[in-house]
């Protein structure tokens, strides 16, 4: 029971830490409406996606092959893992990066249907030094530093928001605001090589290299598939309608509420290496960190999907208005979202399985896209979304329960027919 509620704890730190970024995304938006023009806005939203797109589902599926493989009982061989695997991460995620600037010619007229995004390379340099430097983070985590994490998560924040809210202040352009980030993911990287000193041992070995590698691929797959619709509607949006302003728009109702993704991953974060551990623990944590989670989330949601629209005409602007209804229908996600079928099936080592089914859900989700775009316009794109996510977490159900893993043993259905 201790070390359960250790874990618990360790958890929080990790949600709060995805919930400052998240937090730090909604801020940075208030921020650009009331400084920045919309096609401004627009574009700015086509260099963060076109960045991230690379890096966040490398890091992800990176992070998770680490979380369930790394090895609590031997520190020394635990020091070997954490060195072996930052080199293969800084060194697969700078590749990638590097690649997708050397070919932004291509690119980006593929993605976006323009020739040149005139922050694209100071951004890339941020994607490149920020994701590394928050393996810190999880180190953390799994030596349960709590308090650490939460200056942490408080000091990556508020930098953030300032890297963009001082300059706008001061009338300087959007220019300097992303020279300043990515200033900041400098900072924050040699920062975190010093941190990161305390936990490895600096000594190459291609064994535990590979083995991070070949666990991590498929994984890095299934990241990227799970990424991959959202820039599909994008690049459909922006295909049909090639207004930049129309795509700040979008971009801004198509975001899930800031700390879902927060706090399911920080939850996600925490039962790999506890599964790892003992899988009737882990099950039962996940279970009671969803009853947790529903007990609030479920009554919050239901209120923002009423009031969304008149929120965000207020929070951004009338010309946002639409934005809202998007939001509200994106949030008809949130059962979904909070069930961790997708974990159990990391830690059974299907990853294949997880791939498949992302492989399916994307072409679903383009096709009905496509489609319902000519009828009902931003809001067919969402609805693409949200049939082609149900179907997926529905696979995922369905071939637990085969596995002899019932739904009611990680998810607690009860509370939530309440609301149905």
């Amino acid at each position: 029971m201790p070390q359960e509620k250790t874990n618990i704890r360790s958890a929080r730190s990790i949600q709060i830490f995805q919930v400052s970024g998240n937090l730090a995304s909604i801020l940075i938006g208030i921020i650009l409406v009331k400084y920045v023009d919309t096609e401004s806005i627009g574009r700015y939203e086509m260099v963060v996606m076109a960045s991230l797109l690379v890096g966040s589902f490398l890091f992800q599926g990176f992070i998770q092959s680490f979380l369930s493989n790394v090895v609590m009982e031997n520190s020394i061989l635990q020091k070997k893992q954490v060195f072996n695997f930052f080199v293969l991460l800084i060194s697969s995620l700078w590749t990638v990066l590097g690649l997708i600037g050397v070919l932004q010619a291509i690119l980006l007229p593929m993605l976006f249907g323009l020739d040149h995004l005139e922050w694209l390379n100071d951004y890339l340099l941020y994607t490149g030094f920020i994701l590394p430097s928050q393996l810190i983070v999880y180190l953390f985590m799994l030596h349960h530093k709590n308090t650490v994490i939460l200056v942490y998560s408080v000091m990556f924040m508020l930098i953030k928001v300032a890297v963009f809210l001082i300059p706008l202040m001061l009338d300087f352009n959007l220019d300097v605001c992303i020279r300043w980030l990515m200033y900041s993911g400098v900072l924050f990287f040699i920062f975190s090589l010093a941190w990161l000193s305390a936990f490895w041992n600096p000594v190459l070995e291609r064994r535990i290299i590979s083995r991070f590698a070949q666990i991590a691929l498929p994984l890095v797959a299934y990241a990227l598939l799970g990424m991959l619709p959202q820039y599909v509607d994008a690049w459909i949006v922006n295909w049909y309608y090639s207004e930049s302003n129309v795509f700040a728009i979008f971009r801004y109702g198509a975001k899930e509420l800031p700390f879902i993704g927060a706090l399911t991953a920080g939850i996600s974060a925490m039962a790999l290496p506890v599964l790892t551990q003992n899988f009737d623990t882990g099950v039962r944590f996940l279970k009671s960190e969803t009853l947790k989670l529903i007990r609030w989330l479920l009554p919050f949601c239901l209120i923002v999907i009423l009031f969304a629209p008149y929120l965000f005409t207020k929070i951004y602007s009338s010309e946002f208005e639409i934005s809202g209804y998007l939001f509200s229908l994106l949030l008809l996600t949130i059962i979904p979202r909070i069930l961790f079928a997708q974990t159990l099936i990391m830690h059974l080592k299907k990853s294949k399985l997880l791939l498949l089914v992302s492989i399916i859900e994307l072409c679903l989700n383009g096709l009905l896209s496509l489609l319902l775009i000519k009828y009902l316009g931003l809001v067919g794109v969402l609805l693409a979304t949200v049939v082609a996510f149900l179907f997926e977490k529905t696979v995922l159900i369905i071939w637990l329960r085969k596995q002899g893993i019932e739904i009611g043993d990680y998810l607690p259905i009860r509370p939530i027919s309440i609301f149905f």
